[in-house]
């Protein structure tokens, strides 16, 4: 294929040529490695400019260990952002202070009154569960761009990182054949995230 940038220059792949608009439409493919709070969080992101998303977990459902979970005004400004703030509100619940303890004897070391948050930063803290937040993520995120049981094995960097051939990411099912991996571009190169 042949790219030409802003600047002018061209870029070639397999000597096809390619209209402006290919180039546009290659240059918002996105693959993002990993299912958990970041990842689809930034799908759902992606997906509010007009970006095709698809989102590789490498577990065969999705899940998230752990308890509670701390959202503090800029994160709950980034549910808002998402459309999510409502949904937020309803999974978690509102404290009016924190109280930190000692670990062995559980003894009161101090307290923290959140008063006046959405005043002071513009959004409340909310305090919610690890596997409903993902539930609520999850939710959003189109089935068709979810992939479940697929790991990455290996991301391409020799690719020019200044035109729009950016490098590729190779994603596959375990125990599969290389050949049944799917490829997809990653405009800004692969954004990662963890699943937990």
């Amino acid at each position: 294929m042949s790219y030409e940038t802003h600047n002018g220059v061209s870029y070639s792949d397999r000597g096809q040529s390619v209209s402006g608009q290919q180039v546009m439409t290659l240059l918002r493919r996105i693959i993002i490695i990993g299912g958990g709070l970041g990842g689809l969080a930034t799908a759902i992101a992606l997906c509010r400019k007009d970006f095709e998303v698809n989102v590789y977990e490498q577990a065969s459902a999705l899940g998230e260990v752990g308890a509670g979970i701390n959202v503090g005004p800029n994160g709950v400004k980034a549910f808002r952002y998402l459309g999510l703030e409502a949904d937020l509100n309803q999974i978690g619940f509102v404290p009016t202070g924190r109280a930190n303890r000692h670990l062995r004897t559980g003894r009161l070391i101090h307290t923290i009154p959140l008063r006046n948050i959405v005043e002071r930063f513009g959004a409340q803290f909310i305090l919610t569960h690890r596997a409903d937040l993902l539930e609520l993520l999850a939710r959003r995120v189109q089935e068709s761009s979810l992939h479940l049981g697929y790991r990455c094995v290996g991301v391409d960097q020799s690719g020019d990182l200044d035109g729009p051939t950016r490098p590729p990411a190779t994603v596959r099912r375990p125990h599969r054949r290389a050949d049944r991996s799917t490829r997809g571009w990653a405009p800004s190169g692969v954004a990662a995230s963890g699943t937990g």
